[in-house]
């Protein structure tokens, strides 16, 4: 089977520590469901904060989701039909490209449009007020801006910069940084960069360390100095080898980069390593950088094959959360793992004020 685990979560800070869980879903021997369910939780204090909210009208992963104009937003994403499969099931995924919101207080739904060109996978990123979408659109990638008062997502714009899908994306300090993803050639590149919507200009940033698929991707601004700080967790790796395999694996390194003024200082550093590797997991990182917070993901173990395709069963959903300690009572940098999501992983997470 051809390896196609498409997981983009997305997370938009507000100030705040509320989390809000939309849809998800898991792979068991290969097999991808969805899941309608919404959850709402404490981002750093998970235990015991966990309340379930009304359901989505339909199953959907690797949905975009923001926080925007007082509401959460929700946009694109796959769903899911089954059929009959010899002695088994089968199914397939859909693409979808509806927009609806969702309020927390009541669980209202509210269909509102459907994006021009993107479909599928989508992350929506507030920028400046305004809302947008970052997907895939005809073999390219797109951005799409929403106009709020004609309830309209406007023409869909090919951003200038060489990836087709599963980049990490997160928005601050005015800029979009689109790290990692996966290039025309179909590997995991190491390009990052920073994305002004306004002028829709691309600036490059420092390669990364290593080309990452669909790597977890959050900024915010450092106490101490007022500079901003990036980093990308885990992501998915693939590198031919002098033997003629493949090698595929879920990373477990995380890097940052540093920046002032707009400028990056040196390269991406890399911090103590995860206790487990993943891709496509939600990155949030608390006002003090003294906390990372990596929830949900999915999990490939190291394989070699002779070719660029593998058995996807071997493909796990991963629900626990891990948490990175910048400084602990020994001194001791180090990350903890605990259970986290009571339902599959491969969702759209909000951050916002409750």
């Amino acid at each position: 089977l051809l390896l196609l685990v498409v997981v983009v979560t997305t997370i938009v800070e507000v100030e705040g520590q509320t989390c809000v869980v939309l849809g998800g879903s898991n792979i068991v021997d290969g097999i991808k469901s969805g899941s309608s369910r919404v959850f709402q939780f404490d981002c750093i204090n998970i235990d015991g904060t966990w309340k379930e909210l009304s359901p989505l009208p339909f199953p959907l992963f690797n949905v975009g989701a923001a926080f925007h104009n007082g509401t959460i937003f929700f946009s694109g994403g796959y769903t899911y039909a089954t059929s009959p499969h010899d002695d088994d099931i089968s199914y397939t995924s859909i693409p979808m490209n509806y927009t609806f919101t969702y309020d927390t207080m009541t669980g209202n739904q509210k269909f509102i449009t459907q994006m021009n060109k993107i479909v599928g996978e989508t992350t929506l990123i507030e920028q400046n007020s305004m809302l947008y979408a970052f997907g895939g659109c005809n073999g390219k990638f797109c951005i799409e801006k929403f106009d709020d008062n004609g309830k309209k997502w406007e023409a869909a714009i090919i951003t200038p910069f060489n990836v087709t899908s599963g980049p990490g994306i997160c928005s601050f300090g005015g800029e979009v940084f689109v790290v990692g993803g996966i290039n025309a050639k179909g590997k995991p590149t190491r390009l990052a960069h920073t994305y002004n919507v306004a002028t829709n200009l691309a600036y490059g940033l420092p390669h990364l360390l290593v080309g990452r698929d669909r790597p977890g991707v959050y900024g915010r601004s450092l106490t101490a100095n007022g500079h901003l700080k990036v980093c990308a967790a885990g992501g998915d790796y693939l590198s031919f080898t002098k033997s003629g395999h493949y090698l595929y694996t879920s990373l477990i390194s995380v890097e940052c980069l540093e920046i002032a003024k707009g400028k990056p200082i040196g390269g991406w550093q890399l911090i103590k390593l995860l206790p487990q590797g993943r891709a496509g997991a939600s990155l949030f990182i608390n006002s003090d950088f003294n906390q990372y917070f990596l929830y949900g993901g999915h999990y490939i173990p190291t394989v070699h094959t002779g070719g660029e395709v593998f058995d996807d069963d071997m493909v796990l959903t991963l629900n626990n959360e891990q948490t990175y300690n910048v400084a602990t009572s020994n001194g001791v940098a180090n990350w903890t793992m605990s259970p986290f999501y009571p339902i599959p992983s491969n969702f759209g997470l909000v951050v916002f004020t409750a």
